[in-house]
């Protein structure tokens, strides 16, 4: 079953940290993305738990919200999956936490597979 929607918040309205759900796009709804994170040599070295903190505050200093953070192992060393009012927004909090904890970010948007299916239908 398909969950609600959550209402997108206004411009410096906090977002609730306790609704954080995969949303179908539009005007009024926070945009889930992904931020696939590779370390260098230096910024595992500077790995903590403050950084980590200091991480999820510059997403919000930047209007978004964090759901979840994972350590991987593979090809990428880390994903948050977040949400955002906009692409910009996640555009400048990618460049912003690559300059802040030398992390390298690859950030990509994401929709429900219930609502890819109901595009590629459409099509």
């Amino acid at each position: 079953m398909a969950k609600p929607p959550t209402r997108k918040p206004k411009a410096g309205e906090e977002i609730d940290e306790e609704v954080f759900e995969s949303d179908i796009l539009g005007e009024d709804i926070l945009q889930t993305f992904f931020f696939f994170g590779r370390y260098s040599a230096e910024s595992l070295r500077e790995a903590s738990p403050d950084r980590t903190e200091k991480s999820d505050r510059l997403i919000k200093a930047h209007g978004g919200h964090v759901g979840a953070m994972y350590a991987l192992l593979g090809e990428f060393d880390l994903v948050m999956i977040t949400q955002f009012r906009s692409v910009e927004d996640a555009i400048r909090a990618s460049v912003a936490l690559t300059r802040e904890t030398g992390i390298s970010w690859i950030t990509s948007p994401a929709i429900p597979v219930e609502y890819f299916d109901k595009l590629i239908e459409e099509g």
